[in-house]
């Protein structure tokens, strides 16, 4: 049934192996995604969704929120001494946007959109880095991307590191310094003042309110 999916389809994967084996098995039989089909999964396992090809959406499993729900129903149950049958539905948090849901009409848009997402976890990677491996001129990227995205490229670029910082929060338990050093920020007061100027708060904050 895969290879008859008609065009403009989107596929939701209850886990992100599943959407793995949907992507392996458009991708044989020869279909585009995302121009054709968009495939979005559940879990956001990183090693998943970011070795495969293209890379998959996702959208993160709240494991600490059930955890804290349930233990709050519990506790409510011991106390009460009854039994707590009522059904909680848990919003998504957010949904992790990668290739294989996003559509870009200008060809040159999608490739260095592609290479943000693959290098906004560096820190030292600019947009200079990106007009040479796109082997244009800034000034062109620049325009195009005002022209059809209303931000630069520089917005872009710091959004998804953003978002990068943001899942290393909200999902692990790393801590400040260790974030900053995967994300490769020379020391962890660099990465707080990065976070602090996008954010408004650090991120020892930030992590405290989502979770």
């Amino acid at each position: 049934w895969i290879k008859d999916l008609p065009s403009s389809t989107a596929v939701f994967c209850s886990d992100d192996m599943r959407a793995q084996f949907v992507s392996q098995q458009l991708i044989r039989h020869g279909r585009d995604i995302p121009n054709e089909i968009i495939i979005l999964g559940v879990g956001d396992d990183t090693m998943i969704c970011e070795l495969n090809q293209p890379t998959l959406s996702s959208i993160p499993y709240p494991g600490k929120l059930i955890g804290s729900n349930a233990a709050a129903a519990l506790e409510q149950a011991w106390f009460q001494q009854s039994q707590h049958n009522q059904v909680q539905l848990i919003q998504p948090v957010e949904v992790i946007a990668r290739d294989s849901s996003r559509r870009w009409d200008d060809p040159l848009i999608q490739q260095a959109m592609f290479l943000i997402q693959g290098h906004a976890g560096q820190a030292d990677y600019k947009v200079s880095d990106l007009a040479e491996q796109l082997q244009i001129n800034r000034r062109l990227i620049e325009r195009r991307f005002k022209e059809q995205l209303g931000e630069s490229p520089l917005e872009k670029l710091h959004e998804q590191r953003c978002h990068i910082a943001q899942r290393y929060l909200r999902h692990t338990e790393l801590s400040i310094k260790k974030i900053a050093e995967n994300m490769g920020f020379k020391a962890p007061e660099k990465f707080s003042r990065f976070f602090q100027q996008h954010h408004g708060c650090s991120p020892k904050e930030w992590r405290a309110q989502s979770t």
